[in-house]
């Protein structure tokens, strides 16, 4: 789990663990990104690590939103990220647009965004950054 890493900062060691996590919220019915989201597949796979044409790399998570048939890219950084993971979901999203002729918009998730990445995201309305943070409180 990378424990060091954790302890340090209050963030995951690797995206997979986070990615687990998401899964496993919408596995019990519990909204994610504030959205009910479920993990979409079709007949070229799965929506974890999933693959689209003429692109390197997989996307983390392919996620739908089934109400209003919408999919969602996901990119997980388990620490932080600047512009390069902008340019990376805005490839993703086009390429998963053009393979399902679906609506595609993007999701960055990581602990820390780069003040760039803020601004740039600030500016386009189909990609929206989230951050988390894992901490354990004591109540009482």
């Amino acid at each position: 789990y990378g424990l060091k890493e954790f302890l340090k900062g209050k963030r995951f060691a690797g995206a997979e663990k986070l990615e687990d996590l998401i899964e496993q919220q919408i596995d019990a019915g519990m909204p994610v990104f504030g959205k009910r989201l479920a993990v979409y597949h079709d007949e070229y796979g799965y929506g974890k690590h999933y693959a689209v044409p003429h692109e390197t790399g997989l996307i983390d998570l392919v996620l739908i939103d089934q109400a209003a048939d919408i999919l969602y890219a996901v990119v997980l950084k388990p620490n932080t990220a600047g512009v390069a993971v902008y340019d990376q979901i805005k490839r993703y999203t086009q390429g998963l647009e053009q393979r399902t002729a679906k609506p595609v918009r993007g999701i960055i998730c990581l602990h820390q965004p780069k003040e760039a990445l803020v601004a740039k995201v600030k500016d386009d309305e189909s990609i929206e950054l989230f951050s988390y943070h894992v901490a354990f409180k004591k109540l009482g």
